[in-house]
């Protein structure tokens, strides 16, 4: 706490007066705490709602907890059992749903392994069925989940201009925040599949959606996603030569 010490001449006594910024900050913590505890009462009620039968329940859930990630929330409160219900609840929405509930999912996927941070796992998520789970047997990165879900809709002939970007962003983000992962073939796979979208002469199967006619929007979002994740390259050489 700030003191300054000021004389009041009239007096001739000291007097002592507290600087109106210590108060200031004092409220400001006070609403800086009161957001993460908001944001973080957003993961209960989206943990619920992203599995509702109704396409506009799970949008508006995916639109709030988007919000709350761009707020603030701390990677404590965000690990634990809320988050893997809403994982494995994006996960179904971006592999069964419309393009819109997808294009959300995607990016509540990404904003939350930016909030996890690098290494994030899923701890719990449970398979909706064998053949439908995205992380497979012990495999629990969400970069593995993402992955194949991201590149199918890459895949996709006619595939939403809106959905392959978010497709491609969403790869990119979990890849970046996901360096520190030993495992760099997860990486890799990530760049051939941008780079497909870019050059479709690389990879046939993964650059279906931009064959041809690719929008400026679709390879400029391209170009972006495996520039970032480029930039998380600069150790592999290093890497190889420890193992």
């Amino acid at each position: 706490m700030v003191l300054k010490k000021s004389t009041g001449r009239s007096s001739g006594h000291a007097s002592t007066s507290y600087d109106a910024s210590a108060g200031g900050g004092a409220v400001a913590v006070s609403a800086y705490e009161q957001r993460i505890r908001r944001n973080a009462a957003v993961l209960e009620k989206v943990a619920v709602s992203v599995h509702d039968s109704r396409a506009s329940t799970r949008e508006a859930a995916l639109a709030e907890l988007i919000a709350a990630l761009e707020g603030f929330l701390s990677a404590d409160d965000a690990e634990g059992g809320h988050t893997d219900e809403i994982l494995r609840g994006c996960y179904v929405s971006i592999k069964k749903r419309a393009a819109r509930e997808a294009c959300l999912a995607l990016r509540a996927v990404a904003l939350l392994a930016v909030t996890l941070g690098p290494g994030a796992t899923s701890k719990k998520i449970a398979a909706v069925e064998t053949a439908a789970n995205p992380l497979g047997s012990g495999a629990n990165k969400i970069m593995k989940a993402t992955y194949p879900l991201a590149s199918r809709i890459l895949e996709a002939p006619q595939a939403d201009a809106s959905l392959v970007v978010a497709a491609l962003e969403c790869l990119a983000v979990v890849a970046f925040v996901d360096v520190a992962a030993e495992n760099m073939d997860d990486t890799e796979a990530c760049m051939n599949a941008l780079w497909a979208v870019i050059c479709p002469s690389a990879g046939p199967k993964l650059a279906s959606a931009a064959k041809g006619t690719a929008s400026p929007r679709v390879l400029a979002a391209a170009v972006s996603a495996w520039t970032l994740v480029l930039t998380t390259t600069g150790g592999w050489n290093k890497k190889k030569k420890l193992h």
